[in-house]
């Protein structure tokens, strides 16, 4: 009975350190990443950043423009809320535009830093999607500092 019983346990040691390697083997292959941050944070998300608020600021400037060319007119309110309404819709298109040119570049980025790493990492997900992950496995600051080095001319359409 007490070799039988030494052997189960040391079976289930066994099983146990196996199931830990392959859970500490999967977390050296995932990653996490905060998107917003390092968009907020890197060159490209401020350039972006300050390239919609130009057109914010342009568009404002057209909508007071026009809201002065129009003042006479008998139905300024709703001429106002067309251009109003016009302004939006563009303003939310670039802003849809720049925002998935910094996404494609940052996936981009992530792909080429994933292919290079020496971390062992095979996966990147969003930092806003994992249950829980250990600040190790956060490599946010490494993408950022890779994202830094691109430029992207958002004035191309």
């Amino acid at each position: 009975m007490f070799k039988t019983h030494g052997k189960k346990r040391n079976l289930w040691l066994a099983a146990a350190c196996m199931v830990l390697m392959c859970a500490s083997e999967a977390a050296a292959e995932t990653a996490v990443a905060d998107v917003a941050r390092i968009i907020d944070t890197s060159l490209p998300g401020k350039a972006g950043q300050a390239f919609v608020d130009g057109l914010r600021r342009r568009l404002d400037a057209e909508i007071k423009e026009y809201a002065e060319k129009i003042r006479t007119s008998s139905n300024v309110e709703a001429l106002l809320a067309q251009k109003c309404a016009e302004a939006e819709a563009a303003y939310n298109a670039e802003m849809s535009r720049v925002s998935a040119l910094l996404m494609d570049a940052l996936r981009s980025v992530a792909e080429k830093w994933l292919h290079g790493n020496k971390r062992g990492v095979k996966v990147i997900v969003l930092a806003s999607e994992a249950l829980a992950a250990s600040p190790g496995a956060d490599v946010s600051d490494e993408l950022r500092r890779q994202f830094d080095k691109i430029s992207i001319d958002f004035t191309k359409k």
